[in-house]
């Protein structure tokens, strides 16, 4: 090969790489995560929304801790029942199945370890969102079937 053909594919494989990374940083990171209040029967909760799959499948993993009266809240476009794992998870949860606003299920206290594995976990349902909260959350809020998430503010 020539030295011209060199410097063609050189520019080329870099123009190719740079667009590779401006797509990832446009593409690939997940939108910043919406705060909002909501309240489900009597309780207020301050929420995470995520809605985008990459910031679902990381839900709230690494992180230290939750805040008290906090959560995060999976939306989706359809009903399904869904799965959830919780890799690099610190502390144990509830989650809360919704359907169309209303409370349809949960499951309490999930460990984030299960005989040195990541703990699994689907809801009972199909749903289309689902909430995360601090273990003890639903029965110190006296969470039950049928409440409704209403959307605050």
């Amino acid at each position: 090969m020539g030295d011209q053909t060199l410097k063609t594919i050189s520019y080329a494989t870099a123009v190719i790489g740079l667009a590779i990374i401006v797509l990832y940083l446009f593409f690939g990171r997940s939108r910043p995560l919406a705060v909002k209040n909501i309240k489900i029967g009597v309780a207020n909760v301050i929420v995470e929304i995520v809605e985008s799959f990459r910031a679902q499948e990381r839900g709230l993993s690494g992180r230290p801790s939750l805040a008290p009266d906090s959560g995060m809240l999976f939306v989706y476009k359809d009903k399904a029942i869904r799965h959830f794992w919780m890799p690099d998870m610190n502390f144990a949860l509830d989650a809360l199945w919704i359907a169309d606003g209303t409370v349809v299920g949960w499951q309490e206290g999930i460990q984030p370890l299960t005989n040195g594995s990541i703990t699994r976990f689907q809801s009972n349902a199909p749903v289309d969102m689902v909430l995360e909260v601090n273990s003890g959350w639903i029965s110190h809020n006296g969470i039950k079937i049928g409440d409704l998430l209403t959307f605050l503010e």
